[in-house]
């Protein structure tokens, strides 16, 4: 059998090698077949007993390659496929546009209210790395996060609440929280 890009055998699996990512201090394989199928709800219930946990989101460049490697996969269905390139696709950056030749018209910044703002402060002092913990955390990406402390997005209901619990939960532990 061939070697996928990661060194594992032909698209059955994608490997992280120790010090790829902080959180696996041993050689991590992402397996693509039914092996052992779990979705959202199976973690959480494995969670709930300590035999799972979230560790750390992985950086957007390995996520983009685990999800190359397994779209050419050849243990995944065609839906699979199909989901993985629209992710990817949604992964990708757009292209700039050309500029315009006659300037445009200034918008208003949206309404932000006060407490939209000063969870915005929040985040906005914790560094890189307590950011990214915060959004697996809450499931979502830090670029959502960031729209709705903005004001370019409506928050969900609870999302303040969310997000102040998150912060709270991130510790006081990292030197972005210590004073300067």
């Amino acid at each position: 059998m061939g070697a996928a890009p990661c060194g594992c055998p032909k698209w059955q699996c994608y490997r992280i090698d120790p010090g790829q990512e902080a959180c696996f201090t041993k050689p991590t394989f992402v397996q693509f077949d039914n092996g052992f199928p779990i979705n959202r709800a199976g973690f959480g219930d494995r969670a709930k007993i300590g035999k799972a946990r979230y560790l750390q989101a992985l950086a957007e460049v390995r996520f983009r390659s685990i999800l190359k490697c397994a779209k050419d996969s050849v243990d995944l269905e065609g839906w699979a496929i199909t989901l993985i390139e629209k992710t990817l696709k949604s992964l990708t950056p757009a292209t700039p546009p050309a500029p315009s030749p006659k300037p445009k018209a200034l918008t208003p910044p949206p309404f932000v209210s006060n407490e939209i703002l000063s969870m915005r402060v929040r985040v906005e002092a914790r560094c890189g790395p307590c950011r990214a913990e915060l959004a697996g955390a809450m499931m979502m990406t830090e670029v959502a996060i960031s729209r709705i402390l903005t004001g370019l997005d409506l928050p969900a209901s609870g999302f303040l609440g969310d997000l102040g619990a998150g912060l709270d939960a991130l510790g006081t532990d990292c030197s972005c929280t210590k004073k300067k």
